[in-house]
């Protein structure tokens, strides 16, 4: 049945760590607790380009941005192969963990959870919460890597690793090349959005551009040459562009 209004705790507003998140990640975060079809264990399809079309000015990208800083908070945990979003907390703070009836239905709503790694982190939640776990599901097989993951479980507390994987229906980065590729997309310029893509744009950002490595190597040519000023030239009458050979020779 879908839900009509989202319950948000006010002290939310006095959390050193939500303070700590940008507006676009405040904003994601009281979006996704507000979705009509949010599961009682807090789980919610990941459906990124839905939730951009929430607003005129915003961008698949944008919204996958608020994510990966919500998940690095830890306030969500992302498995974008089985594209399921948990609201970490939601449990505590939906108010039913006290209701018999809705402990019900959030021991039912864990049997749907196709994330292993998203189900291990609502039964911590559901332990916190006094409520009983439910046997696991067949569908759940082996635990495998959500967006922030493996979830380490001690004693009913857990920590997240930063660990970036890629969405069903994308490209999933080739770890054995030189360099990041897309296994979909032979370059990352295209409309089509694609977190694989997306990672590799980001790796050649990051990258020094040949020249500044060519530039980086005059400098240090210029620096070590006894006989050429900071600018290269020669220190004759007629200055030239100098060749370094006293650098070379020696």
């Amino acid at each position: 049945m879908a839900r009509h209004y989202g319950r948000i705790a006010t002290a939310i507003w006095r959390n050193p760590d939500f303070q700590r998140l940008s507006i676009n990640a405040q904003r994601a975060y009281l979006m996704l607790v507000s979705q009509p079809d949010i599961t009682p264990c807090g789980v919610l399809a990941l459906t990124v380009r839905r939730w951009a079309g929430y607003s005129l000015t915003d961008t698949p990208d944008a919204v996958d941005d608020a994510l990966n800083e919500l998940a690095e908070s830890r306030f969500i945990v992302v498995d974008d192969e089985a594209e399921e979003v948990l609201i970490r907390t939601f449990i505590k703070y939906d108010g039913g963990s006290g209701n018999d009836l809705r402990r019900r239905a959030i021991r039912d709503s864990v049997a749907g959870i196709t994330s292993p790694s998203i189900a291990d982190v609502v039964r911590s939640e559901m332990e916190r919460a006094g409520i009983s776990i439910p046997p696991r599901s067949p569908i759940e097989g082996v635990s495998k890597e959500s967006r922030y993951s493996p979830v380490v479980v001690t004693k009913g507390d857990y920590q997240l690793e930063p660990q970036p994987t890629t969405g069903r229906g994308e490209g999933k980065p080739l770890e054995s090349a030189s360099t990041p590729q897309c296994s979909k997309h032979e370059t990352p310029d295209h409309v089509e959005p694609c977190r694989a893509c997306k990672r590799v744009r980001e790796w050649q950002e990051q990258q020094p551009h040949p020249n500044d490595l060519a530039r980086r190597r005059r400098r240090q040519e210029i620096d070590a040459c006894p006989d050429c000023d900071p600018n290269g030239l020669t220190l004759d009458d007629r200055p030239r562009r100098c060749e370094h050979k006293a650098t070379v020779a020696s």
